[in-house]
C-alpha cells in the first residue's frame, strides 16, 4: 500500500468523505461554479489492472480515489474530482477527462501536473491539464470535442 493509499484509507475511515446518492452527485457535478472557485480539467491515462474501476469505493483502490487523495495532498484541502464516465475493474483509459474545483488558484498548471505525476504511481498519469475557462465545463463522453473522451 502506497502512502497515498494509506492517507485515503485513514481519511475515509475517519468519515472525511461522504457518500451521496447518484441524483445528489449529478446535481453537484452540474452546479454552476461559485465565486472564488477555479475549475481545472485534465486528461488522465491509466492502466486499470490495479484498480476497482474509476468510481470511488470506500474500501477498494479506485482511480478517482487515488486522484482525489493526491490532489488533497498537493492542494492541502479536500478536493472532489468529476470524471467524464466510469470504468469497471481492470479497464484502462487513454483519455479520461476530469475536472475539479478549488479555491486555490494554480499558477503554473503544467508544473502542477508534473508534481501530481511525481506522486502518482506509474500506472496513472496526468497527460494534460489546464484551467477551464468556461465555468460550466463538465466532462462528457457524449460530445465530440477535444476535452470530451475516454
Amino acid at each position: 500500500m502506497t502512502g497515498a493509499d494509506r492517507l485515503a484509507s485513514s481519511e475515509r475511515a475517519a468519515g472525511q468523505y461522504s457518500e451521496s446518492s447518484d441524483e445528489e452527485t449529478d446535481e453537484a457535478e452540474n452546479a454552476p461554479l461559485g465565486a472564488g472557485l477555479f475549475r481545472y480539467r485534465a486528461r488522465v491515462m491509466y492502466d486499470g489492472g490495479n484498480y476497482n474501476g474509476w468510481q470511488y469505493q470506500p474500501w477498494n483502490p479506485t482511480v478517482q480515489g487515488l486522484l482525489e487523495t493526491v490532489l488533497q495532498l498537493k492542494l492541502r484541502v479536500p478536493t472532489r474530482i468529476v470524471g467524464a464516465g466510469r470504468t469497471d475493474t481492470g479497464v484502462h483509459a487513454r483519455g479520461q477527462v476530469v475536472h475539479w474545483d478549488t479555491e486555490k488558484e494554480i499558477g503554473d498548471i503544467d508544473e502542477f501536473a508534473k508534481r501530481l505525476n511525481s506522486v502518482l504511481p506509474p500506472d496513472v498519469r496526468i497527460a494534460r491539464a489546464e484551467r477551464a475557462t468556461e465555468t460550466t465545463f463538465v466532462p462528457s463522453i457524449q460530445e465530440e470535442r477535444p476535452w470530451h473522451a475516454i
